[in-house]
């Protein structure tokens, strides 16, 4: 799950420094827009041999630009997250490839919509480019 570790790698550097933004807005009143349960959803696309950010942008906000911005500011600040795992990007560098919900799944790097590529009642995982990029392969579990 060489993707979902990625991830989990880049909230755990993400995390901490949000919760640094967020310590600005300690001394706000108990009633204030920020003392509730929010939630923003970001697209971050990073260099896949880097992890530098390419670009990034609130998908969904949560309806506090104070805390819109504050999200954003730190995974900026969080940058670089390392290197993106070979076998998840594409030889050629265009698409990402990963296991979902039991199919295998593509999009684009650059951001966009992702595709399903397999939907059966079996389980696929692990998904692996070919060499050459042209094929891609998966573990499949009946």
């Amino acid at each position: 799950m060489p993707f979902a570790n990625y991830l989990v790698a880049m909230h755990r550097r993400i995390h901490p420094v949000f919760a640094d933004e967020l310590a600005t807005f300690e001394k706000l009143p108990r009633d204030h827009a920020l003392d509730g349960d929010l939630s923003t959803t970001l697209e971050i696309v990073v260099d896949k041999n880097t992890g530098k950010l390419v670009r990034m942008g609130v998908v969904k906000s949560s309806g506090v630009t104070a805390f819109d911005v504050a999200a954003l500011s730190a995974v900026n600040h969080a940058q670089p997250f390392g290197r993106a795992p070979d076998i998840i990007v594409s030889p050629d560098g265009k698409i990402v490839a990963f296991a979902w919900a039991g199919d295998i799944w593509c999009a684009p790097t650059g951001g966009g919509t992702a595709t399903r590529l397999t939907a059966h009642p079996g389980e696929d995982r692990r998904p692996v480019f070919s060499p050459d990029g042209k094929k891609l392969l998966c573990k499949v579990k009946h």
